[in-house]
């Protein structure tokens, strides 16, 4: 059951007591997998506990990620994408919402044993099983959360990949990476509307009211698409709930640092602009298209829920970051672009003066 703006403890002792409410409706469209997870761990300890066991999860899950990802991509493009990635969403106190930090936990673990098996196999059908299965898995626990994040991680990590320095960029080479990308994200989809249509389909078989059960599920699914609420108005025009997620990313106070990290970048992209290869980059930041494809088709539910849709765009805004320095055919640390940044900062002021 969901209950919309009210206390929780309160509505728990009136769902005991038998009391009805028009408040309270049939979460039956959901498949609640997290309660496989939350509920023995709350019959043996505290919520406090519980919470800090998600904490140990969800660092896990990062770490791992993180290497896996080192491992497909380099070292230096890898740290980028995690400084932006950490610094422009919760990640780091998300702990304290089961079903978001078990959701988080499962895209970046699954992308991490993605991270780990496709640069090393090099198999679009072992990448589109493993895909179709993530995408399924992950339905399973979550609640619309961050949905475009995993399929948009798979696709880069199949496009890095495929087009990996030094290999030059020819259409014998940005075909294959296109297919093969596209195809992984689409299985991804696949497995993730499998799930979907077997919650809807039990939910409906099961309900005491098929009939009403059926309709609330087009109807939800209806209003997420381009709905408009009864105590909201969501703008229905091309291209706002991107920007609306682009927004919310940048509110946070990690924009500090990603502010300096992008001048770092620009930096050490003006010093090696002839070994920037466009192409590269604008293939590499092409699985971006997924987040906004998503935000676009869901502009309802985008827009509503953008205090945590919005994680997938900066992991968008992420991956730019690292097509960037994936692209410059230059040799890059996290050092060397700190202190190219620290160099042009220090000379400003003495040009200033001479002139």
């Amino acid at each position: 059951m969901h209950s919309r703006y009210v206390g929780p403890c309160g509505e728990v002792e009136s769902l005991a007591k038998g009391i009805e409410t028009g408040e309270r409706t049939d979460y039956a469209r959901y498949w609640h997998g997290y309660r496989v997870y939350l509920w023995p761990m709350l019959s043996v300890f505290s919520l406090g506990t519980t919470r800090f066991v998600n904490a140990v999860l969800l660092l896990a899950a990062t770490l791992y990620f993180f290497f896996g990802l080192r491992r497909a991509i380099g070292a230096t493009p890898a740290a980028a994408f995690f400084i932006v990635l950490l610094s422009l969403t919760d990640i780091w106190r998300m702990w304290n919402i089961t079903t978001h930090a078990l959701s988080m936990a499962l895209i970046l673990a699954g992308s991490g044993l993605f991270a780990r098996l496709y640069p090393t196999r090099r198999n679009l059908t072992l990448a589109i099983v493993v895909a179709a299965l993530s995408g399924a898995i992950f339905n399973y626990v979550d609640f619309l959360i961050n949905p475009p994040m995993m399929p948009m991680l798979f696709a880069f990590i199949v496009m890095a990949t495929e087009l990996a320095q030094p290999a030059p960029i020819t259409r014998q080479a940005v075909v294959p990476a296109v297919i093969a990308a596209g195809f992984t994200a689409l299985a991804w989809f696949g497995g993730y509307g499998l799930t979907w249509a077997t919650e809807w389909g039990l939910a409906v078989w099961m309900s005491p009211d098929a009939h009403q059960q059926g309709l609330s599920i087009i109807k939800q699914i209806t209003l997420r698409l381009y709905g408009v609420e009864a105590d909201s108005v969501v703008p229905m025009y091309p291209l706002v709930p991107t920007l609306t997620m682009i927004l919310q990313a940048f509110i946070s106070v990690g924009s500090a640092v990603v502010a300096v990290f992008a001048g770092a970048l620009f930096v050490h992209l003006r010093t090696h602009w002839q070994a920037f290869d466009w192409r590269r980059f604008l293939l590499l930041s092409s699985p971006t298209l997924v987040s906004m494809a998503w935000f676009e088709i869901l502009n309802n539910h985008t827009q509503t829920h953008s205090h945590f849709t919005y994680r997938s765009e900066s992991a968008a805004i992420a991956i730019v970051f690292a097509a960037a320095l994936l692209a410059t055919d230059a040799p890059v640390t996290l050092r060397s672009l700190l202190v190219n940044l620290w160099r042009v900062i220090k000379r400003r002021p003495a040009h200033a003066t001479a002139a």
